[in-house]
């Protein structure tokens, strides 16, 4: 008995294969790649207007940190002491943290920090 091949169906199966594996690789490829922006870590917290203003001040302080008084003057606003107690509870929430300094200053808590 002998077996003939028929070309035009081995060609086919073939181009049904090849395009599987083009899928499959274009499939492979996106998901690697993730179209939305990455998730701020802050979102979940569900801060108020001035916790979200003083951590966006942290956010921009070096590694000597910010006192009370400038980020106050940053925020244009007139009351330090509101912003005090807003850094105490921002230090409560894990976000802000005070530097170990003679004089009160405050930065980001690291694990907000952007590298």
């Amino acid at each position: 008995m002998t077996a003939t091949i028929d070309h035009a169906r081995i060609a086919r199966l073939l181009n049904q294969g090849a395009d599987i594996l083009k899928q499959l690789a274009t499939e492979f490829q996106l998901d690697g790649i993730d179209a939305s922006p990455p998730p701020n870590p802050t979102e979940m917290l569900n801060l108020g207007s001035l916790q979200q203003a003083i951590l966006e001040a942290l956010l921009t302080a070096d590694e000597n940190g910010l006192s009370p008084r400038e980020i106050t003057k940053m925020l244009k606003r007139g009351d330090e002491p509101n912003v005090r107690g807003t850094l105490y509870t921002l230090e409560q929430r894990g976000v802000a943290e005070r530097l170990p300094t003679p004089k009160q200053r405050w930065r980001v808590a690291s694990i907000y920090a952007s590298e």
